[in-house]
């Protein structure tokens, strides 16, 4: 199978169509020009070619091209996860997953700004995906730069990055049967919190609003309570420990709680950890009629 998109430089939405399709097609060759009679020998062309078909074409550029979701018009990376994505997920949620993530990068290439910056704040902007990508671009263009190279270069991250999403998309029926069984234990127990086993991959996406802290053994096998935020990519958070908490370790948090085997609580209040299970679970309780 022959990949064809424009040469020169490159952005994160090129950079991502052609890694899903290398996820998808094994063994496929990739062509970067803007050559017409080039184009025609491609069984697929993006972000080039000016049409859009669904079939082999998915370019976004011309002005009859309207497609959005969400409000936000798609761009290459999109337009090939629209046609091609369920081939690499599991179901309509992981689907939406990654087609969420892909949202930012083609928002990005379509030049609009949804980043909402606070005033304090206004001179640092986040580093984005799209960003990510364009560093790869060469610093220079003298005719000895090899564009092509480093293109390849940025859809191997790519395909790192899709793979790493990807795994936690086609995860999420699980986790949400793990920790929908939790919350239903919870609210039984007329408890705002609830106890995993096991930190579930996805667990901020798919907590009950009425839950305030979760419970979970941590991979070094200590025990932490983690507020929830309001929403998923978010600091603000439902509810946080107690003020005279914060920054307090070992001896001095343990006395402040009365929970011997507390040891750590961050300062910004939104995670507090314990040696055992049955430690967490009395810090989630006092936090929860503190």
């Amino acid at each position: 199978m022959i990949i064809a998109t424009h040469d020169g430089i490159f952005h994160a939405d090129d950079v991502f169509a052609v890694a899903i399709l290398k996820l998808i097609y094994k063994d496929i060759r990739i062509i970067r020009t803007r050559d017409e009679n080039e184009l025609k020998k491609a069984d697929i062309c993006l972000d080039v070619g000016r049409k859009y078909d669904g079939i082999k074409n998915f370019d976004h550029h011309q002005n009859d091209f309207t497609l959005k979701r969400n409000n936000i018009p798609y761009a290459s990376s999109g337009l090939i996860w629209k046609h091609f994505g369920n081939e690499l997920v599991k179901s309509k949620e992981a689907f939406e997953h990654i087609d969420e993530i892909l949202q930012t990068v083609d928002v990005a290439d379509n030049g609009i700004d949804i980043i909402n910056v606070k005033e304090e704040f206004k001179d640092i902007y986040p580093y984005t995906l799209s960003r990510l990508i364009d560093s790869f671009n060469p610093i220079s263009n003298e005719e000895s730069i090899n564009y092509d190279k480093s293109f390849l270069k940025a859809v191997e991250l790519a395909i790192v990055i899709l793979k790493n999403e990807i795994a936690i998309a086609n995860n999420l029926e699980l986790s949400r049967k793990i920790i929908n069984k939790a919350i239903l234990k919870a609210k039984k127990e007329n408890k705002n919190y609830i106890v995993l086993n096991n930190l579930v991959s996805g667990w901020k996406k798919i907590i009950d609003k009425d839950i305030l802290f979760v419970v979970y053994r941590h991979p070094d096998k200590t025990w932490c309570v983690h507020s929830i935020p309001v929403k998923e990519e978010n600091f603000e958070n439902r509810k946080l420990f107690p003020e005279e908490w914060g920054d307090l370790t070992n001896e001095k948090l343990a006395k402040i709680t009365g929970v011997k085997d507390a040891f750590f609580c961050h300062k910004g209040r939104f995670i507090v950890c314990c040696k055992t299970k049955q430690g967490t679970i009395k810090i989630a309780e006092m936090a929860v009629k503190s």
